[in-house]
């Protein structure tokens, strides 16, 4: 495969994605203090998320990260 064919394919699941994510929203923590609401793996970004989006269903949510913290915050909703 080329690098070319490798873009297309990654365009193409980009488009699929958009196409499929009904609510798109990014959420982050403007502090670096660990016991910030905001801070991964407490609960200050789902409750802005259900503030935003109030019939939000968690479990089919997709949340991205790539900490140990991303991956508990995430479970804890699922």
């Amino acid at each position: 495969m080329t690098e070319t064919e490798l873009h297309e394919i990654h365009d193409h699941l980009k488009q699929e994605v958009e196409n499929a994510v009904k609510d798109r929203s990014v959420y982050y923590a403007p502090s670096v203090d660990r016991n910030h609401r905001q801070r991964k793996p407490n609960t200050g970004m789902a409750l802005e998320a259900q503030e935003e989006f109030p019939d939000i269903d968690f479990a089919q949510s997709i949340m991205v990260g790539n900490n140990l913290s991303d991956m508990k915050f995430g479970k804890a909703w699922a």
